[in-house]
């Protein structure tokens, strides 16, 4: 019983990784072009 439990749970852990994964990815993008925002700045200023 256990192996079918554990199947039906996979897809609504798929489903919460892929809005958790959106998420961090819309925050991982201003965070990139803040981090090529300062890298750029540091290499000018190298």
């Amino acid at each position: 019983m256990g192996a079918p439990l554990v199947d039906l749970a996979a897809p609504d852990n798929n489903v919460v990784i892929k809005e958790t994964r959106l998420k961090h990815s819309r925050s991982a993008g201003i965070t990139r072009r803040a981090a090529l925002a300062t890298l750029a700045a540091a290499s000018g200023a190298g």
